[in-house]
């Protein structure tokens, strides 16, 4: 599913992967039932943590199960995605996550708790949706489904096992640049699914985790003021910037307008992906050096919400700030003819009100990657291309200034201090 290297792990052979409690013997088994086989796991099964910098609250694994006697409808790979609190751990004690929280004093062990029940939550709508657009047979670009175990009184341990798509595909990085085509792609494949929710408004209730809910806690403290200082501190030139958006912490801290905004813009409820950063979209590299979409992944924070939402996050996270401000109307119209072919009629709302709820979740949905362009991609690029961290924290800074100059227009003109 993803062209991560792997990590170095003693463990592959063990029968336990990465410490979690799923088993080799528990993959053997449900690959079995679905492929209808009685091929087994090889004496050179395998199994690689994948993912630098991906899958925040999950391990991902890809793994080898050296099929005897082989098939060649069997897949070679899986990817398996166990959810697992040991992730966000590492995470929490990087020292660029704390140089990211300042001064801001968090109780690691409260934390923890808060994720670890953010994690049952997250997997089982995740869960619940594979399960629901694998039923549903649209054409949408997701990894297939080959089982799914929910969190639940009598299950300590959820589990996706998917299709592996390939070491061909890769996420494009916040630091790297997608242009509006490559993202009408994307585009294109989210309308499928937000006109399914459409027609069928029932499937917006699978998910009972919102946003809102997942950040509480972090909105509670003083996170949001240290991301902006921190911001501040390390770029002199956007002081002025930084300022303002201070000024109006109190309305980027109110996420339950993202649940709100589609309603109070005319707009029926429809279930948004709720976090499409760069990450979270799988590319395949043609030969001209273009992009192909193969995969949008991680459908954990998914919610009622606005279609805005899930474009104002993935034109923010992958286009320059000059292309995104020139070309959103363009990409607005295309999403919206797109999202009318897939309903198969006439829209209940017009393209007006698509842009009145893209100007209201603004200044909140383009602030949720700001940090994503700071912190969370300083990690990765100190883990695995320290020598270009000067040339790549340029463009990161660059989008990040373009971000915040957009997210004061927008909070200037449609809010009060």
């Amino acid at each position: 599913m993803m062209s991560s290297s792997p990590k170095n792990n003693d463990n592959t052979s063990d029968s336990q992967l990465f410490g979690t409690s799923i088993t080799f013997e528990f993959v053997e088994k449900q690959l079995q039932r679905f492929f209808n086989t009685k091929s087994k796991f090889g004496k050179n099964r395998k199994a690689f943590h994948i993912g630098v910098g991906e899958g925040f609250l999950s391990v991902i694994a890809r793994i080898y199960p050296d099929w005897t006697p082989k098939s060649a409808e069997l897949p070679e790979t899986v990817i398996a995605k166990i959810p697992n609190i040991k992730t966000a751990e590492e995470f929490a004690s990087n020292e660029k996550f704390n140089e990211l929280l300042g001064d801001v004093e968090i109780d690691k062990d409260v934390m923890l708790k808060m994720l670890s029940s953010l994690i049952t939550r997250a997997h089982n709508a995740e869960s619940a949706f594979y399960q629901t657009i694998t039923e549903s047979k649209i054409e949408v670009k997701i990894p297939k489904l080959y089982f799914q175990q929910p969190f639940s009184d009598d299950c300590k341990q959820g589990v996706l096992l998917l299709e592996d798509l390939g070491t061909g595909c890769a996420v494009s990085k916040p630091y790297e640049i997608v242009s509006a085509e490559e993202v009408k792609q994307v585009l294109k494949s989210l309308s499928a699914v937000h006109a399914f929710s459409m027609k069928h408004p029932e499937i917006v209730k699978i998910s009972k985790l919102t946003l809102a809910d997942a950040m509480k806690d972090f909105g509670d403290k003083d996170i949001y003021q240290s991301i902006v200082n921190q911001l501040k501190k390390k770029n002199p030139d956007m002081a002025e910037t930084c300022d303002t958006v201070l000024k109006y912490v109190h309305v980027l801290k109110d996420l339950s307008t993202l649940e709100t905004a589609g309603e109070q813009c005319g707009l029926p409820p429809i279930l948004v992906h709720g976090d499409l950063w760069s990450s979270n979209v799988l590319w395949r590299k043609q030969a001209n050096g273009s992009r192909q979409l193969a995969a949008i992944i991680d459908w954990q924070v998914i919610h009622r919400g606005t279609p805005a939402e899930d474009i104002i996050r993935i034109i923010s996270c992958t286009m320059t700030p000059k292309d995104r401000r020139a070309q959103t109307d363009e990409l607005l119209h295309y999403y919206y003819n797109e999202l009318e072919n897939n309903y198969g009629k006439k829209l209940p709302f017009e393209l007006e009100k698509l842009k009145d709820s893209f100007m209201k979740v603004g200044a909140q949905s383009m602030f949720q990657v700001v940090p994503i362009l700071g912190a969370v991609s300083e990690v990765e690029i100190d883990k695995k291309c320290p020598e270009k961290k000067e040339e790549l924290m340029a463009i990161l800074t660059g989008k990040c200034k373009g971000l915040l100059e957009d997210i004061v227009a927008n909070l200037t003109l449609n809010h009060s201090v």
